[in-house]
């Protein structure tokens, strides 16, 4: 189904606390979302990102702060009347109901006249590729065609916004990922504001305009994947966002050029970009493995290999300096031969691409 003239709304979550008794589960989150944005909540079991979307549905009432709609705010008003679509995890299909029933349900309980309920939901149908489906029931479809299913009841009274609490997790890797194209290439013809729950980090980044990254309750950052990934705002959205590694070390030098830092366990050093922290400090050094690399006898730091995995194009070292550890990514056309446990190489890391964050 494509309907140009369906647009997201504007969603914005101010201040928002949520207490269960003693436990903070949201805590003074702001997040401002755009009209047809696709925006991902991110983060580990217990980091408040379900607590939040059920707050935009309705379905839980913030202690503190406000849910506003293009600008209205909601708070006080039933989940049933905000107009916004949600699908959940299980899908919560009524199995003895057919395919077409269950899609129209959100119609019928609008009082929609017959006609316009047949149209609607045969245009659903054709929008998730489910045509000639509608007689069958729930029990008869795979699980990616029940997800459909539950995508096409969310979406077919043209909500200006999606909820999805990650409604991908009973899914097998294979659907799950293809899925992930399908659900992108819907929210660009529909242009729905989607809201997506997940704890699946490369989910994340593969779908979402935008990434909200919590923990404990907290907003750590939100920005575009490749921000995130590139500039992680703190140790946690480095180590959350892909793979990254984090290691010990003491400021000896810094200043407006560089940072030359010490690994804790060794004498090795390595220089990072400028800052202003002062000498002494103990911090945390981040890289991802694709930065490491492995370079000449005269060059570098030297390391030896504890273990190595074949990866296909890149091959996968860990590495010990001193006491510490360290995972190198390395492409395998330009290695210098293939490495074995035992070996003693030379490491590099590239300055522009280490960040330094508080221990």
């Amino acid at each position: 189904m494509s309907d140009s003239n369906q647009t997201g709304a504007a969603v914005a979550v101010r201040g928002l606390c949520k207490s269960y008794g003693n436990v903070q589960a949201v805590n003074d989150v702001t997040i401002e979302i755009g009209r047809s944005e696709f925006v991902a909540l991110l983060g580990p079991s217990g980091s408040g990102k379900s607590t939040i979307l059920m707050s935009i549905a309705g379905f839980e009432t913030p202690s503190k702060g406000d849910i506003l709609l293009d600008g209205r705010r909601i708070n006080e008003q039933p989940p049933h009347s905000r107009g916004i679509g949600m699908v959940f995890q299980k899908y919560a299909l009524f199995p003895h109901l057919t395919v077409a029933e269950n899609i129209a349900y959100p119609l019928r309980r609008r009082g929609l006249a017959r006609a316009e309920i047949a149209r609607e939901t045969s245009r659903a149908l054709e929008m998730v590729r489910l045509t000639g489906y509608g007689a069958r029931y729930p029990s008869q479809l795979s699980g990616g065609e029940q997800q459909r299913v539950a995508l096409a009841r969310a979406l077919v009274f043209h909500p200006p916004v999606l909820l999805m609490d990650e409604p991908l997790g009973a899914l097998d890797r294979k659907l799950r990922q293809r899925m992930q194209i399908e659900i992108k290439m819907l929210h660009r013809e529909i242009g729905t504001t989607i809201i997506f729950v997940t704890h699946d980090q490369e989910e994340a980044l593969s779908m979402a305009d935008r990434i909200a990254v919590l923990d404990h309750g907290r907003l750590q950052q939100i920005g575009a994947p490749r921000e995130l990934y590139d500039m992680p705002a703190n140790a946690f959205v480095a180590d959350f966002i892909g793979e990254t590694n984090l290691l010990d070390v003491e400021v000896v030098e810094s200043g407006a050029i560089q940072t030359t830092v010490k690994l804790l366990g060794s004498a090795a050093g390595f220089r990072c970009g400028p800052s202003d922290r002062p000498v002494g400090r103990k911090q945390r050094l981040g890289i991802r493995p694709e930065h490491v690399e492995i370079v000449d006898a005269e060059e570098g730091i030297g390391a030896t290999v504890i273990e190595t995995a074949y990866g296909g194009a890149t091959t996968n070292l860990l590495l010990e300096i001193g006491t510490q550890r360290l995972a190198a990514r390395v492409q395998v056309q330009r290695a210098h031969g293939l490495w074995s446990v035992g070996d003693k190489v030379r490491v590099r890391l590239n300055a522009d691409t280490c960040r330094l964050y508080d221990s």
